[in-house]
């Protein structure tokens, strides 16, 4: 349990019905959850990795001055979601390191990772559109393959790493702007579907 716990939340900010943002102790706050990871080595070829992690927040206390009365602090824990705080993540790779000749390595990765969904923005105050805004749960699918202690015009050394990433081209948002006093808010996705290479020289 943390006490004077510091977030950023929703204050006014003179007359009227200005409201900005301030960082304060809000009150008590429970985290509960646990972490795994293991690796294994299947033979001088393969291994497998990958990780389980799951964290449940609940606000105890969470204290804030009413934006219509500022001498009124009210206790708005029940109402109060965690932001950026998906309950479970989860990863799982599989790789493979092979010679292709002198110094030269190949290293292939295919991996997957995922994530429950979870509130961009916690509070519902400040954020009426919380629910429209939040971070879906993914499920991300990516792949490389790395070539690497090979020689190119003269240069050893060099590595060539060629990549995919979302290679189901899944559709999740990651970031949300919630305008609620103006009566809207907006949304951004993550990357669609990606390739690329990229080479790496030592002089």
């Amino acid at each position: 349990v943390y006490s004077d716990l510091q977030l950023a939340t929703f204050s006014p900010t003179g007359s009227g019905a200005a409201v900005g943002t301030v960082v304060g102790n809000v009150g008590k706050t429970s985290y509960t959850g646990f972490e795994l990871e293991s690796q294994y080595q299947i033979n001088d070829i393969f291994s497998i990795d990958g990780n389980l992690g799951y964290t449940k927040i609940k606000f105890l206390e969470y204290f804030q001055p009413d934006s219509r009365t500022p001498s009124v602090i009210g206790n708005i824990a029940s109402i109060v979601k965690p932001a950026y705080a998906p309950e479970w993540t989860a990863s799982i790779a599989a790789n493979a390191r092979f010679p292709i000749g002198g110094d030269a390595h190949a290293t292939f990765r295919l991996g997957y990772n995922y994530s429950s969904d979870f509130f961009l923005f916690g509070n519902p105050i400040g954020a009426p559109f919380q629910d429209q805004t939040n971070g879906d749960a993914r499920g991300l699918l990516d792949a490389q393959l790395k070539l690497d202690g090979f020689t190119i015009g003269g240069v050893k050394n060099a590595s060539l790493l060629v990549w995919a990433k979302n290679l189901t081209n899944e559709s999740y948002r990651v970031r949300s702007v919630d305008f609620g006093a103006l009566g809207f808010a907006y949304t951004i996705y993550g990357e669609p579907r990606t390739f690329g290479a990229t080479l790496e020289v030592t002089f």
